[in-house]
Formats: structure tokens, C-alpha cells, sequence
């Protein structure tokens, strides 16, 4: 019988191809390794619900696009600049990798939630195709701006975005009828820009709690 789950708390070297072998493996977890290559067999395992690849010092990955039942997928601490080939993902973790933009992914309207903290991100104008995002974390990395499109993202509930280089907000974040958090401290406004923004949430939408 197949397992279900594949758990590598610490490992060097070559994620193997039979590992493409394992068709009914639902979660792969490898951890604190240091992996040369991924086999592009992982693109085969269709039943994959869960994929784990943190902290492996990994620079790419391989298509992913033949995992379609995929649902949460975290590749944080590795030294990633884009995700090849995700399909229908719900949740997403790319913390601390070398990402200068918000990637895409096929059947963008699945995904729920993604976390890119600690990330070089110039710009995140791709964000809005993510019209299903509930939750966005964007904190410590070097975006400036917040396009006018944000409303978009009208099933958004939580935006991160402390510790950046912001000086204005749009007031399209007004706009967003199932905000209850958003959170922009340590950034470049101004002592009067902070209380102007405070003012129009307080009057827009008095139920955001607002970190400034």
C-alpha cells in the first residue's frame, strides 16, 4: 500500500524520480534540507493535496502544472524568483524567497490566501487577478505603492503590509466591503496622512481596524 505522506525532516542532495512513482501521496513535507534538484516527477502526483519545501535552499522548482488537486502549498525560506505551473492552489506561502513581483498561477480565482513577506516585491500590480484572496500578507518587503485597482479583491479581509516604503493610500481600500484588518504600520506616511486616512475609515468603515 502507498503512503499517503512523504516526511523529510532533514535531507541533502536529489529528491529522487521514483518519488513520481507514489501516485496516491497526498502530502509531501521536506524541511530545513539542502536539495540540488527536484525531479519534474512531482508534476505527475495528481492526488496531491498538500506540498511542503521549506527552508531547502531551493532555486527552482518544476512544473507543477499536473497537480491539480493541490490545495495548500508552502515554499518559504528558499531562494525562489517564480512558481512554475501551479494549478487552482487555495493557499499560498512564499515568505522570505527573492520574488520582485507577485507571481500568477493558473485558475487564479481559487486561491485564498498568500503570504510573501520578506520578499524584494517592486510592485504587486498582478494581485488584483486574485479576485477569491481573503488574506494577503505583503509585510517587510519594498513596495511603494498600492494600485487603484485593489478593489478588485472584493472578498479581501485581511491585508498585511507593515514595513514597507508606502507613503499614500488609495482610498479605492475604502472600497472593500469585507475588510475588518488592515495593517500599513511602519511605513512613509506623514503624522497628517496617517490621521486623514484614520478619519475616512472611521467614517467609510467604522468595523476596519485600521494599524497605522
Amino acid at each position: 500500500m502507498l503512503r499517503n505522506i512523504y516526511d523529510l525532516p532533514s535531507f541533502l542532495g536529489i529528491v529522487p524520480d521514483g518519488l513520481g512513482n507514489l501516485r496516491s501521496l497526498r502530502v509531501i513535507s521536506i524541511a530545513n534540507s539542502h536539495i540540488i534538484n527536484i525531479t519534474d516527477q512531482l508534476g505527475f502526483l495528481r492526488n496531491l493535496v498538500e506540498l511542503y519545501l521549506d527552508n531547502c535552499n531551493i532555486t527552482n522548482l518544476p512544473d507543477l502544472s499536473g497537480i491539480s488537486s493541490l490545495y495548500y502549498a508552502s515554499f518559504t525560506n528558499n531562494q525562489l524568483s517564480k512558481v512554475n505551473g501551479l494549478t487552482g492552489v487555495h493557499s499560498m506561502n512564499l515568505d522570505s524567497n527573492l520574488f520582485t513581483e507577485v507571481p500568477t498561477v493558473k485558475n487564479s480565482g481559487n486561491l485564498q490566501s498568500l503570504s510573501m513577506n520578506n520578499n524584494p516585491i517592486k510592485n504587486m500590480l498582478s494581485i488584483t487577478w486574485y479576485t477569491s484572496l481573503q488574506y494577503l500578507y505583503l509585510a517587510n518587503t519594498n513596495i511603494s505603492s498600492i494600485p487603484h485597482t485593489i478593489d478588485k479583491l472584493q472578498n479581501l479581509e485581511y491585508l498585511d503590509m507593515k514595513n514597507n516604503k508606502l507613503f499614500f493610500l488609495p482610498t479605492n481600500l475604502l472600497n472593500l466591503p469585507k475588510l475588518t484588518t488592515l495593517n500599513v504600520q511602519n511605513n512613509l506616511f506623514s503624522s497628517s496622512d496617517k490621521q486623514t486616512f484614520q478619519s475616512r475609515f472611521n467614517q467609510s468603515n467604522p468595523n476596519v481596524t485600521l494599524y497605522i
